[in-house]
């Protein structure tokens, strides 16, 4: 009894003495906009000797949380670039949480002295539900492109498009709102102008669930400094790309108005091909070899945006943009070789050059407005609506014209396609309550509404003019008019117990689909067909984090998510590829949904860090580019739901300066991919490990030089009916700053060693394509002058 006794008392002993710990924690504000400043310091002093004793980095919602103080009275200091020090002396601590609510910083023209708590941001972060990737830790990147090259689970594919982990798909947001044109968005955005971009591959419900890969967020640079800040820059390469962009802020007192553009031509790459393809013909093999010279672009993108964010009042904010192309957009692509067919049952060979060129431009003009409520600058309580419209000044014109130049007569072939006055609305409402230092509660309701009223298309043969005539077996002036509505709400609790936060969520979505194919007849009468489709679905996700600091770090995951087809896989046409295929639309075609699950653990020590990561992702409904041989030998591509896939594997990251010169960063994905494949007549199992690394080296040298190496290794792929052998290729980049950075110069030799070359073989029923590809080295360079006078 005595035993239990003592073993009781110790327990209570040990149970006060934690107790006795005391907990600082609040949030740090704008005094102006009372909107959070991230990553602000916090420092405490003991008031009896004024030593250091204490400190803390604030979140990126300006949450701070200083842990395992003495009870007792502090001096407490508020520190960020930019603003003013708030200090609070003589705070009375006592035992258990102490919470001082909003410290609100004013900006400031001075600099900061005196003693500062060195807080470096960690170049890899975890939130509750997304990975953040600090900018300023890669300064070796151009743009937005390069920073999420070093994500090894992130995979550009041979169409320019991100891909994760195998087969996932990426919606694109910047600043917090969906963009269009993502991934060309992506080639465009300065390194210089973000701040973070975060990778959110298991979104919360708060977001879409379009993207079956996720969600990566942009964050642009921002700042309430008064003055100006301008950025103008240029490139070239030597692939034939050129082109500048700009930007001009101008902070007030109250708001900023800003003013960007930019126009480029831009060649993304220059390729060799070598195919063989294979096709059965009613027994007879035609087998075609081709060596074709392969340009990617030019593609012509600019536009022009005007905007302004004002503070109405402390609590009311206003964000107002216009986007407009003052020239069309344009993406062009050129193939030019010579062929030959030969065929097994004796013909002669078949022996032409080729030459191949599509042509599509666009224009469009798009206004957004944003308003925001804050109800309480004590707590994270507001009410936010948002608007964006998005439509085409002109139609959207597409052209392919391919070329056979025989001996004895010359073919040409091609298609035309327009679509016109599409219109795209997209209103969301949100409202946010931080409820308690524990609980809050995030809900929201949005409509997205695309409606394309007349889409034509014509395949047949071309003339001297440029003017598609009609196949005889084309029916005639096709048309569809497409409409695809969207409407959701979402429901989030997030919560926390001491360093273990945690989000549930639900979201619905109903998607309202209607495509109406119709053509002529040849009595003149029209055939139309309605494709309709309406359907509901959940769209749960989980997310935990615990924190044992800000640099050590544990997070899990759960989220469901969709791809939906796109309306060009969707609607029947029958439209001409080339002299061996064509391409039709699935009206059956179906979304693919994917239940993801991840485990992430991280550790940093100021700018070196280490990440892990473990993770499975299940796709039912897989969407792919599948293709049949018809009965003549011809090759019908469409899109199709081919089966299931599984990947499971781990990713790690790592970070280190080896010197204060030398930065060496490591990131590999090893998962090993899985797909049942259940269609046509095709019922099996494929499995395949993949391994995707990447090693980045960064050397500051001396006189503003920086040296950048990179190394990268992709592993084979496959899908339903490709297989893609590895390579490694490498680039090397030189930046030199000049006058304090005002002026920055840059030059990049992408493909160093010239060893991005790689295999693709492609088989189906009755046919087989084997292309080897050789992609052509290329020089970059880029000047960027900035000036900046915000103090």
């Amino acid at each position: 009894m005595k035993t239990t006794v003592l073993a009781i008392m110790s327990i209570i002993i040990v149970a006060t003495s934690f107790a006795q710990d005391s907990k600082l924690l609040g949030r740090i504000v704008d005094s102006q906009t009372g909107k959070p400043i991230p990553y602000a310091n916090v420092l405490l002093h003991s008031s009896e000797d004024s030593s250091a004793v204490h400190g803390a980095l604030a979140d990126d919602k300006g949450k701070y949380v200083v842990e395992d103080i003495s009870s007792g009275v502090y001096d407490v200091q508020f520190r960020s670039v930019g603003y003013e020090t708030v200090e609070r002396t003589g705070v009375k601590l006592v035992d258990g949480i102490n919470n001082l609510g909003a410290v609100k910083l004013n900006a400031s023209a001075e600099q900061l002295e005196g003693v500062e708590v060195s807080a470096t941001k960690s170049p890899i972060s975890y939130q509750v539900d997304r990975k953040v990737i600090n900018a300023e830790s890669f300064p070796g990147a151009n743009m937005a492109m390069d920073l999420l090259e070093n994500v090894p689970s992130l995979q550009v594919d041979i169409e320019g498009n991100l891909k994760y982990r195998g087969d996932g798909t990426f919606i694109v947001y910047i600043n917090g709102q969906v963009e269009p044109n993502g991934m060309e968005k992506l080639r465009q955005i300065p390194a210089s102008q973000i701040d973070r971009i975060e990778i959110i591959t298991n979104p919360s419900a708060k977001y879409s669930a379009e993207g079956t890969g996720g969600i990566i967020q942009v964050i642009l640079k921002k700042t309430r400094l008064p003055g100006y800040a301008i950025t103008v820059s240029g490139k070239a390469s030597t692939l034939g790309s050129f082109g500048g962009d700009f930007s001009i802020e101008k902070q007030q007192d109250r708001g900023e108005w800003y003013l960007k553009g930019a126009y480029y031509e831009n060649v993304w790459s220059k390729s060799t091909t070598k195919q063989t393809r294979e096709v059965n013909n009613n027994g007879v093999a035609e087998i075609t070899t081709a060596e074709v010279d392969n340009k990617n672009g030019p593609f012509v993108n600019n536009y022009i945006e005007f905007g302004f964010n004002y503070d109405l009042t402390a609590k009311d904010y206003v964000d107002f943009s216009i986007n407009v192309n003052p020239f069309k957009n344009t993406n062009e692509w050129y193939n030019n070789g010579f062929m030959s067919t030969q065929y097994s049952d004796g013909r002669d060979n078949l022996d032409y050059e080729y030459d191949y060129s599509r042509y599509t431009d666009y224009q469009y003009v798009g206004a957004s407005l944003t308003y925001e409520r804050k109800f309480s600058t004590e707590r994270n309580h507001k009410l936010s609506a948002y608007a964006d419209f998005f439509t085409y000044i002109d139609p959207c014109y597409d052209k392919q014209i391919v070329t056979q130049d025989f001996e004895t007569h010359v073919a040409r072939n091609g298609f035309d396609n327009i679509e016109n006055n599409e219109i795209l609305f997209e209103g969301k409402l949100e409202y946010e309550n931080e409820i308690s230092d524990r609980l809050t509660i995030e809900a929201g309701a949005n409509a997205n509404l695309d409606y394309i009223p007349e889409i034509t298309s014509v395949s047949g043969t071309v003339d001297t003019d440029g003017n598609v005539i009609p196949f005889d077996n084309e029916p005639l002036n096709q048309t569809v008019d497409y409409m695809q509505n969207i409407y959701s709400a979402y429901l989030i609790f997030k919560s926390n117990f001491g360093k273990f936060d945690y989000q549930i969520g639900n979201r619905v979505e109903i998607t309202d689909r209607k495509s109406v194919y119709g053509y002529e007849k040849d009595d003149g009468t029209r055939d139309n067909t309605a494709f309709k489709s309406t359907f509901a679905n959940w769209f749960p996700s989980v997310h935990m984090l615990y924190s044992f600091t800000d640099d050590h770090q544990l997070a899990a995951s759960f989220s469901r998510r969709l791809q939906r087809p796109g309306y060009w896989t969707l609607i029947p046409f029958s439209q001409y590829e080339d002299q061996f295929s064509y391409y039709s639309g699935n009206a059956d075609l179906m979304p693919s949904f994917v239940n993801a699950m991840e485990i992430s653990y991280k550790k940093s020590w100021g700018s070196d860090f280490i990440s892990f990561e473990v993770f499975a992702r299940n796709t039912d409904g897989l969407m792919e580019a599948y293709s049949r041989a018809d009965s003549s030998g011809i090759l019908v591509n469409t899109y199709e739901n081919v089966g299931d896939s599984w990947s499971i594997g781990a990713e790690f990251m790592g970070g280190v300066n080896v010197f204060k010169w030398w930065n060496v960063n490591l990131s590999t994905s090893m998962f090993t991919y899985r797909m049942k494949l259940d269609i046509d007549d095709l019922n099996e199992k494929r499995k395949q490990f993949r391994t995707d690394t990447r090693l980045n080296n960064t050397f500051k040298l001396p006189k503003a030089f920086t040296l950048k190496f990179d190394v990268n290794y992709r592993s084979p792929s496959i899908t339903s009916q490709t297989k893609r052998d590895a390579y490694v290729y490498s680039s090397v980049g030189l930046r030199k700053g000049f006058k304090d950075n005002t002026w920055i110069a840059a030059v990049s030799l992408s493909n160093a060693f010239d060893s991005r070359k790689y295999t693709i073989t492609e088989s189906g029923e009755g046919f087989s394509i084997k292309t080897d590809y050789d992609i052509q080295p290329y020089l970059n360079f880029k000047l960027t002058y900035s000036f900046n006078n915000q103090k």
